[in-house]
């Protein structure tokens, strides 16, 4: 009985382990949590270890969206920038999905790239002055696909993903498509860096204000329920499926 007991606990144990554990799914090519807290650029998780710098101002990192132990948040203040070099991986043609928790001070300001990689994909947190509404486009066939609700959101954390499956582009905001385009063919990805939460050396300044948490770039088109505004408040899963969860604890159960 104790024996069994302590198998229970130990297989207990090791599910939590996989639930919990932040690592990246093969299909992830970038992933930021902000946890390290270090001031030579957020540490990418996905196993790519992709190497970004700070340019143009330092960071501050502040209590994250989920609030559980060590997590933690990047806030910007408008100066800085998180750059990536060109690199291979971003050189994606058939699909991709990006995505990031942001929380903005001010949506009334000229362009705030929460990415940018021009030609290829860009999420911006407003519009312009008198349009102060997020949207996205991707670089598809030459041509850029654009998608925006023309709605500003409320004050406060929101997840955004830009989705292109081959056949549209669609905009997520806190898990559910604002806005979507037609557009067909494979996406074209210049050698510009990646920047995210501000572009060096855009005239007029472009900057996020506020917060940052979980960003993500993934090289397929992922389902509306694998977004990141889905996912388990204590880390990215490399669990298996909730069916495969509850088939698990039950065995444990049943020891």
């Amino acid at each position: 009985m104790l024996k069994r007991g302590l198998m229970s606990v130990l297989l207990l144990g090791m599910l939590v382990c996989l639930i919990f554990t932040p690592a990246g799914r093969s299909d992830t090519i970038l992933l930021l949590l902000f946890d390290d807290k270090t001031d030579k650029g957020p540490v990418d998780t996905s196993g790519n270890n992709l190497t970004c710098v700070f340019e143009e101002g330092k960071p501050e990192w502040v209590g994250g969206k989920f609030g559980y132990p060590g997590d933690y948040a990047i806030k910007l203040d408008g100066t800085v920038s998180m750059v990536y070099a060109d690199d291979p991986i971003f050189h994606l043609e058939d699909a991709i999905t990006i995505e990031a928790w942001c929380s903005q001070e001010d949506y009334d300001v000229f362009y705030t790239p929460i990415f940018f990689k021009d030609p290829g994909f860009v999420i911006n947190g407003s519009s312009e002055p008198g349009k102060p509404w997020p949207y996205c486009y991707l670089s598809i066939a030459n041509a850029n696909a654009v998608a925006a609700p023309q709605k500003e959101p409320s004050p406060g954390w929101h997840h955004y993903a830009a989705v292109y499956d081959g056949k549209e582009v669609r905009f997520y905001i806190d898990g559910k498509v604002a806005a979507d385009a037609p557009a067909k063919g494979k996406l074209t990805v210049g050698t510009s860096p990646l920047y995210i939460g501000g572009r060096t050396g855009a005239t007029p300044d472009r900057h996020v204000v506020g917060l940052m948490d979980e960003v993500r770039i993934s090289d397929v088109a992922l389902p509306q329920n694998e977004l990141g505004f889905y996912r388990s408040a204590s880390g990215f899963s490399v669990a298996p499926s909730s069916e495969k969860l509850s088939v698990t604890w039950g065995k444990i159960k049943q020891r």
